[in-house]
């Protein structure tokens, strides 16, 4: 008996813990491309938006009703293309978004983000393994199930 109360303690922890946060599957669409400072002659002239995707969790961590802390975790494609080849590098990345509710309906969001380098289809260039960055933008809350979110992310550390 003495066994069984932190079980059915602990049981009963992780469903409050579930109810209070929730955890939702997000996917959807990127366009990203590169701005080279003091860039070098081996460099192109120019590159083009690779249209590339994302897949991961969210949660959601209500702060009081306007607010709320949104961290994901997710896979993201990113990179560049350029003549007729393409640069992609996969992260795992980690944004911690603070979430104000304008309106019943629509949310602005900001925050800061690190990802990690897993892969990338080049040989030719080194890449940092890490990749910070910050991320703004709006998020329209269509239903309790579903969300329509448009994020710019800049990135402040060397690719």
């Amino acid at each position: 008996m003495k066994h069984l109360l932190p079980v059915v303690f602990i049981i009963g922890a992780c469903q409050l813990v579930y109810c209070q946060v929730p955890l939702g599957f997000k996917a959807g669409v990127n366009f990203s491309d590169v701005a080279y400072k003091g860039a070098s002659d081996d460099l192109p002239d120019e590159t083009e938006m690779l249209f590339s995707f994302h897949a991961g969790l969210t949660a959601r961590i209500k702060l009081n009703d306007r607010l709320a802390l949104i961290p994901d975790l997710q896979f993201i494609q990113k990179g560049y293309k350029v003549e007729n080849a393409a640069l992609k590098l996969n992260y795992i990345e980690l944004p911690v978004l603070l979430s104000y509710k304008l309106f019943s309906i629509v949310a602005v969001e900001a925050g800061p983000s690190l990802g990690l380098n897993i892969s990338t289809s080049s040989r030719y260039y080194e890449v940092n393994t890490l990749d910070a960055g910050l991320s703004a933008g709006l998020r329209l809350l269509a239903s309790n199930r579903f969300e329509i979110i448009g994020r710019y992310c800049y990135g402040i550390s060397a690719i």
